[in-house]
């Protein structure tokens, strides 16, 4: 069975279940109380299916989303459901709305509320002869994160200075 058709039967319980984790939030969003993402997006089970919330709630509004549609965020609120602030888009509508609004810049360091090393930090892991897993514990990393970083997989723009004496 899939999706389409256990959202047409199961239409009111879905309904029931998905306003039953709604609040009102900050300028009009209708804000999904239940489980999100990494990104903060609402995740919605129907049956054995996860959908993000937005999307449920954009169908019951619309009707079907066509395959290869994104539903996108006017508010820019990854848990708002409010259907007035969602709007259908492909992937490039997508990108450029969130050029339009400046938010695709992430600039390199610990400005990103996500990142929790500074150049800093990096710098330490690159030089340091401590143990990988010594330094990830210290600097509440995951061993692998520093692993990477010591090969050369991530954090590639910064480069410890050459001293002279190694010239």
């Amino acid at each position: 069975m899939d999706l389409e058709r256990l959202f047409d039967q199961r239409r009111d319980q879905i309904a029931r279940r998905l306003a039953a984790k709604v609040i009102p939030g900050l300028d009009g969003c209708l804000l999904f109380t239940g489980t999100t993402d990494r990104g903060r997006y609402g995740q919605f089970y129907i049956d054995r299916f996860k959908v993000a919330a937005h999307r449920v709630a954009y169908a019951f509004a619309n009707g079907p989303i066509p395959d290869g549609h994104l539903v996108c965020h006017r508010c820019d609120n990854p848990t708002c459901i409010n259907v007035e602030h969602l709007f259908l888009g492909s992937a490039l509508d997508n990108n450029v709305d969130q050029s339009v609004k400046n938010r695709t810049h992430q600039p390199f360091g610990g400005v990103g509320r996500y990142r929790k090393l500074t150049r800093d930090d990096v710098l330490r892991i690159k030089t340091e002869r401590t143990s990988g897993r010594a330094l990830a514990a210290d600097m509440g990393v995951a061993p692998n994160t520093v692993r990477k970083i010591r090969r050369g997989e991530t954090w590639t723009h910064v480069s410890p200075a050459v001293s002279a004496e190694v010239l």
